[in-house]
């Protein structure tokens, strides 16, 4: 009679725990229901079953290698070697780590997509968690790409007879629109309004001996160039979308407001030397050298407007990126995290060799030349 009674209560344990389990599972996805995709569901049940085999790690080495790249991508981080793409989740769990064959390997990363290709070569990666959804072989000679949200890219490539070419393709990895450029150098893009792609490009005047950047807009649906601004003087360094849509551009003068029909300057940088910068949709931070002997730098950190938040003084800046959380810094002596008035929320020490500091989704991961480490730094 023992043995059955502990077997009908170990039956009925087994069912709650399923009953939970399940109703875990319900609730979860109905409050993801925005997210929810087939990656994201795979993404979650690995989670889910690395849970339960004790699996999570605080710690993850990598291959070491100086073309490595690592990039967040959703809760967890993708790095990228010359002959590999893995994927991790929030606790290092492996997703998938896929063969690749890149000489000077390049890492774009949207919400839903991975992109890897080979900046000099022919060839480029689209990607999930778990799978290489398509590979582009046999394209003329890369110069940059990037990929949405929804996963329409673009690739700048070299082309004969022209400065170079810009193709955009779809979701389905069809090309919808390709430009050959016959004026100015194609650098660099960003998806912005629907159906629209801001291209920046360069030339250099010789009457002046001086470096311009230009910023297009094209609705690749129609195939129609509608705008075009210029930046004169001014050497390309990067470029964002905020979340009102408009173009943030850096150049070595200054951050621009580049919606249609105009050129906003958000803040000029007078001449003094720029490091690490990072630009948000919500908030731009950048660096000044402030001084070269003592290596004390300047961080400056913007809202989307351009309005100063706050200005700190700190020693030889590793890393920076903006978060709706706050701003981390890395140095060789700390991470710190800063709200957005400048105020110290935390900081927590590290050995120095940290080189990247990463956000995802609230995770905060440190990069080592050699590995990944979770941080709590912001309780």
């Amino acid at each position: 009679m023992n043995s059955n009674k502990k077997l009908k209560q170990l039956y009925l344990v087994r069912r709650i725990i399923l009953v939970t389990l399940v109703l875990f599972v319900v609730v979860v996805v109905i409050m993801n229901a925005a997210n929810f995709s087939a990656d994201n569901f795979k993404r979650f049940t690995a989670e889910i079953r690395s849970a339960f085999q004790g699996s999570a790690a605080e710690q993850v080495d990598l291959t070491e290698n100086s073309l490595s790249q690592t990039g967040v991508f959703k809760n967890g981080i993708v790095r990228l070697a010359p002959n590999a793409v893995t994927v991790y989740g929030k606790d290092f769990t492996k997703y998938s780590s896929h063969t690749v064959s890149l000489s000077t390997p390049v890492l774009r990363v949207s919400k839903n997509f991975i992109l890897a290709f080979d900046r000099g070569g022919s060839t480029a990666y689209v990607l999930d968690s778990f799978r290489i959804l398509h590979t582009f072989t046999g394209l003329d000679t890369l110069v940059n790409a990037g990929i949405s949200d929804d996963g329409h890219l673009f690739m700048i490539t070299q082309k004969y007879g022209y400065k170079n070419n810009l193709t955009v393709y779809n979701s389905a990895f069809q090309d919808v629109f390709t430009w050959d450029a016959t004026e100015h150098y194609l650098l660099d893009g960003v998806f912005c309004e629907k159906n629209t792609i801001a291209v920046c490009a360069t030339d250099i005047d010789t009457g002046q001996i001086a470096m311009n950047t230009f910023v297009y807009r094209i609705n690749y649906q129609t195939a129609q160039q509608t705008d075009v601004q210029s930046l004169t003087d001014s050497m390309y360094v990067s470029c964002a979308v905020g979340n009102d849509q408009a173009v943030r551009v850096m150049t070595d003068k200054g951050i621009f407001r580049v919606p249609a029909g105009s050129v906003e300057t958000i803040v000029a940088f007078d001449g003094a030397e720029v490091g690490k910068f990072d630009l948000s949709e919500t908030y731009m931070a950048y660096v000044k050298i402030s001084d070269l002997a003592t290596a004390r730098q300047s961080l400056t950190v913007l809202d989307a407007s351009g309005k100063a938040l706050f200005e700190k003084e700190f020693y030889q800046i590793t890393d920076l990126i903006v978060t709706p959380k706050g701003c981390f810094v890395l140095t060789p002596e700390a991470l710190t995290l800063l709200d957005y008035h400048g105020q110290e929320v935390s900081s927590v020490q590290t050995d120095g060799t940290a080189v990247q500091v990463c956000w995802a989704e609230g995770n905060i991961v440190l990069i080592y030349a050699d590995r990944a480490q979770k941080i709590d730094i912001t309780q």
